[in-house]
């Protein structure tokens, strides 16, 4: 609740120029591909609030695109606004019965006009609640991460490497590791950045300590990798390995790779390590049940992220 109470506040705040906006472009009534003093004026109020703007889109003169980037990476958020208006539809504003202007002349009867302030409002809500977020988030994953980790990666994954033995996988996984927090995480880190990374050490003893049955050699082995290091909260998406890998094969042209075609036995093994090591934690592995809605998933770690970093925007 708190979020959207933010939320409502932006666009109380901003709620004149959003009014007058929709006003100007009731009265403009511009048809499909004419609408140039709607766009222009939409792309005024979208580079005064700190938006860039990119005009002439698909050769269109009056389609346009906003753009704010907050961080890097993904995920990408579109709102699509429109601000046409449509033939003999002509209507005196704040009526509620046909009643046009002009008889048999464009207009916004339709109500496009909200479209577009509405776009413009959502537009600028969400540039907000971002900035009051404050977090500069780096995603990245493993292994990979960097151009050494990925050609790592690849030679791991490579379903032709079947020949490869248990320890060598355990080593290229800390190597991989190895070069990533050296040359992406720690830089990071120390610019003051919230690093996300899929997949850490906690993988690595799963995998290769209870699935390949090395055991503690391979927590080992990454301590040295990492120095010691470890996340401060890790997201244990829980699903069962049947069901994984039965999403993973509804993947369009998702090829699996050679740890995804190991026997059942063994990914049941590496899905018993994870339980173990979120058990042992101490509460820093996080459970989460993946077989939930995607919404109601995303709410947990929304929750576990504003109660230990405080991505919640910082707000009185």
């Amino acid at each position: 609740m708190k979020d959207l109470e933010f939320i409502e506040k932006v666009v109380k705040e901003k709620e004149d120029l959003i009014v007058e906006a929709n006003d100007k472009i009731w009265g403009y009534a511009e048809l499909p591909y004419e609408e140039t003093k709607s766009a222009e004026l939409l792309c005024k109020i979208l580079e005064e609030e700190g938006f860039s703007v990119e005009k002439g889109v698909a050769q269109i003169p009056t389609a346009f695109v906003g753009r704010f980037e907050y961080g890097t990476g993904g995920p990408v958020m579109g709102i699509l606004g429109e601000y046409d208006a449509l033939a003999i539809l002509s209507q005196k504003a704040g009526c509620s019965v046909k009643s046009p202007v002009t008889p048999g002349a464009p207009g916004h009867g339709c109500g496009h006009c909200c479209l577009g302030t509405g776009a413009l409002a959502g537009a600028l809500a969400v540039k907000a609640y971002l900035e009051e977020c404050g977090a500069d988030v780096l995603p990245t994953r493993e292994p990979g991460g960097t151009p050494i980790a990925e050609r790592i990666r690849e030679l791991i994954l490579d379903p032709e490497n079947t020949a490869m033995a248990a320890r060598a996988e355990m080593l290229l996984y800390a190597a991989a590791r190895a070069q990533h927090l050296e040359e992406k995480i720690l830089p990071a880190l120390a610019a003051g950045r919230t690093v996300l990374t899929d997949r850490f050490t906690d993988s690595s003893i799963a995998y290769q300590g209870y699935g390949r049955g090395l055991g503690g050699i391979v927590a080992e082995v990454n301590r040295i990798a990492t120095d010691g290091r470890e996340p401060d909260l890790t997201l244990f998406l829980n699903i069962s390995p049947k069901e994984g890998m039965t999403r993973k094969k509804q993947q369009d042209s998702h090829e699996l790779d050679r740890m995804e075609r190991e026997k059942a036995a063994f990914h049941e093994r590496v899905y018993q390590g994870y339980l173990a090591l979120a058990e042992e934690s101490g509460g820093r592995i996080c459970v989460i049940d993946a077989g939930q809605p995607p919404d109601a998933v995303f709410a947990e770690i929304k929750e576990e992220l504003d109660r230990l970093f405080g991505f919640a925007p910082r707000r009185g």
